[in-house]
């Protein structure tokens, strides 16, 4: 046997053979994966506080943003040929993609939000990466357990130049809709909890 050492690569897939992986039953239907940067990568389980925080959420943005953008919850969005990320929620461009037969363009997703337990350090930097490299104009994190709003925008060179940390009594825009302010407070624990 040799003493050399041996560097192991992980086997990359694209989009289009991760889908043929769910297809062929490699990867179920209901299994909580998703595609980054070539990587099939196991989600954690949703607990009671993340799908409490994610419905209100939802129905905040729905109702501030209606007319305006469309706003959905757990999305798959490919990014690339290497990447399907499922978002948390999503905000995009207010078009009939149905009737178009297409998945919306990088350009064409305002925003996309994550909300973070065990997933914080995944989502602060993989995901963060990932959204900046694909101009993804505003990417928020809401971290559970911290209580806090993380807005990241202004993307560039795979990363975002402007960070913020929320709180209650804070307001942000998104830069699709610069004329809207949205309150941190939608996306936190509310302060009778």
């Amino acid at each position: 046997m040799s003493d050399m050492a041996v560097e192991l690569t992980p086997r990359t897939f694209t989009v289009a053979e991760y889908h043929r992986m769910v297809e062929a039953g490699i990867l179920g239907n209901g299994e909580r994966v998703e595609l980054l940067d070539g990587l099939v990568v196991t989600m954690p389980p949703i607990g009671v506080a993340h799908w409490t925080r994610h419905r209100d959420v939802l129905a905040y943005l729905s109702e501030m943003l209606r007319g305006r953008a469309q706003v959905h919850g757990q999305i798959s969005l490919p990014l690339g040929e290497r990447s399907e990320p499922e978002p948390d929620l999503a905000i995009l461009a207010d078009l009939p993609y149905e009737q178009l037969n297409r998945v919306p363009e990088p350009v064409e997703i305002y925003a996309m939000i994550e909300l973070a337990e065990s997933s914080l350090h995944s989502d602060m930097t993989t995901k963060r990466r990932l959204y900046a490299s694909f101009f993804i104009a505003d990417y928020l994190v809401v971290d559970l357990a911290g209580d806090v709003l993380l807005h990241y925008s202004a993307p560039r060179d795979g990363d975002y130049l402007e960070s913020r940390s929320l709180g209650h009594g804070d307001t942000f825009v998104l830069a699709a809709v610069p004329d809207l302010k949205l309150v941190a407070e939608a996306f936190l624990r509310s302060r009778q909890e």
